[in-house]
């Protein structure tokens, strides 16, 4: 009862030191500072950055090889010198797509200078169809049916276990309980099995 007690004083006093400091921060977000606009707090990389650091970053590979194949690259973006006089006229959602870009080929030395990269973090993840591996006691009953014909050979038998477990991934427990109940050891058996399967086909 004690440990409980403890427990909610704790989250009554971590909520209140919350809400008393939040006014504080607020206050320390809206100021004149040159890095704000409209009392709400901008986030764009400045231009020194852009050019000295991350453009030389993610453009790496492409630098190397045009220096190793003796190519000029001085009026494009991967020249820093160009790449900072050519800062100054990019607008914020430039400066913000180049900041975000992690290929080379998203930024340009012409306009539009950057292109948005798809963000594939948010793509839906549809696993396949996991295997239903009750079919196997299923099919090798099935299997042992289709070998009871006098004129049967092994790759017949085979045969019937594969196709039996690739129709199987889609049937009912309710089939597979019928088979499981049946026996493929008289005809009867393989008759009664049979009409199991037949259920899913109706």
């Amino acid at each position: 009862m004690k440990k409980i007690v403890f427990i909610i004083a704790l989250v009554f006093i971590t909520s209140g030191c919350q809400m008393k400091g939040g006014n504080q921060v607020q206050k320390n977000r809206i100021d004149d500072n040159s890095n704000t606009k409209d009392g709400i707090e901008m986030d764009l990389p400045n231009c020194f950055d852009l050019c000295h650091n991350k453009i030389q970053d993610i453009c790496m590979d492409d630098i190397v090889n045009l220096e190793a194949s003796d190519s000029w690259y001085g009026d494009t973006i991967l020249d820093i010198d160009h790449c900072d006089q050519s800062c100054g006229s990019w607008n914020d959602s430039v400066l913000s797509c180049i900041g975000k870009a992690t290929k080379c080929d998203s930024i340009s030395s012409s306009e539009p200078y950057c292109k948005e990269e798809e963000d594939n973090s948010m793509v839906e993840y549809i696993p396949e169809k996991e295997t239903n591996f009750g079919c196997s006691s299923a099919c090798y009953k099935y299997k042992a049916c289709a070998m009871r014909a006098d004129d049967a050979t092994a790759e017949d038998g085979n045969s019937a276990y594969d196709t039996c477990f690739e129709e199987c991934q889609n049937w009912s427990e309710q089939t597979l309980t019928c088979m499981k109940k049946n026996s493929a050891e008289t005809a009867m058996g393989c008759a009664n099995l049979s009409m199991c399967g037949l259920q899913e086909y109706k």
